[in-house]
């Protein structure tokens, strides 16, 4: 498999060389799209390629109409911002954009919590999955992109982008590449046969299969999280949990700046990775999009690049 492991601004700086490149084709699909410096800059591009002929689609999920710098749209001090995203999309959608929607919050906001959470970027041939979205907030978060430079995955990848244009869920596994229901059975999959050791990166651990893989002993718990997330009904519970997986032996790392990275490499040499957070929410109500790999030198990078090499930005 042909790819490139991008973290933080690697990512940012990797997609305007591809864009600046690109002679047919850019699709790109996020659950947040914001209009501040990182979403404007990114319009502006995506306009700029739009004018010259480029075939240029955008999905973004309704959260952004809800929620944008981590705020609710109401409040004050992000009502600048707000009225500057539905502007950012007005515009590409006047310069010829295809800009979709995804899952409307409904009547009383009653599906709140079912997101579309995918990241997708398709430029001609290349395409990125991962974990990123457009806004200054996210790309001050610790987190990553994976680049594939392989037609195959990208075909596979505008399977899944053409079916949410037409409103439709698909379950994929085909070369690695996997969404939805299939996400939550490897994910069980994998943990569920670990011989030695897993390593699983999260910001919000409420997992309790891992609890109970603890429990049993037998295999090696490494976890990397965040003493306090973004989402303030999970603090409660992991104020309990961490001093229960410390008992169990698990090591607990903290991140010291907000990290956004999820990912699991079991016994080093299989590696699930994506926009999923691993945890009941994104299980039950979202809909997702990742990567399997049963490689020991995929897994191996992985592990150096993003747990290994930075053991400076984590703490017990």
């Amino acid at each position: 498999m042909q790819y490139q492991l991008l973290v933080d601004e690697q990512f940012r700086v990797d997609l305007f060389e591809k864009l600046a490149r690109a002679k047919k084709r850019v699709y790109m699909q996020f659950m947040t799209f914001e209009g501040d410096q990182a979403g404007l800059t990114l319009a502006a591009k995506l306009i700029e390629l739009k004018n010259t002929g480029i075939d240029v689609r955008v999905v973004i999920d309704c959260f952004t109409d809800f929620v944008v710098s981590d705020t609710y749209y109401t409040r004050k001090s992000v009502r600048a911002e707000v009225a500057a995203t539905k502007d950012m999309i007005r515009r590409m959608r006047d310069a010829g954009i295809s800009v979709v929607r995804t899952r409307p919050y409904g009547p009383f906001n009653f599906f709140f919590v079912c997101r579309n959470h995918k990241k997708i970027i398709i430029v001609d041939d290349y395409s990125y999955i991962g974990g990123i979205n457009i806004s200054d907030h996210n790309y001050a978060w610790h987190d990553f992109m994976i680049r594939f430079d392989e037609p195959d995955i990208t075909q596979i990848l505008l399977k899944d982008f053409q079916a949410t244009l037409k409103g439709e869920l698909i379950n994929l596994n085909e070369q690695g590449i996997v969404s939805n229901e299939v996400i939550k059975n490897k994910y069980l999959q994998v943990i569920r046969q670990a011989k030695r050791e897993i390593v699983t990166s999260s910001p919000y651990f409420l997992c309790r299969h891992l609890i109970k893989i603890a429990r049993q002993g037998k295999v090696k718990l490494i976890l990397l999280t965040l003493k306090k997330n973004n989402y303030g009904v999970v603090n409660p519970i992991t104020t309990f949990v961490f001093p229960l997986l410390k008992h169990l032996n698990v090591d607990v790392y903290f991140y010291k700046r907000f990290s956004h990275a999820k990912f699991i490499i079991v016994d080093r040499e299989k590696v699930l990775l994506g926009s999923s957070n691993f945890c009941v929410n994104d299980f039950t109500y979202q809909q997702e999009l990742g990567l399997y790999v049963e490689d020991r030198r995929f897994a191996e990078n992985l592990s150096d690049k993003l747990f290994t090499a930075q053991h400076d930005m984590l703490e017990k």
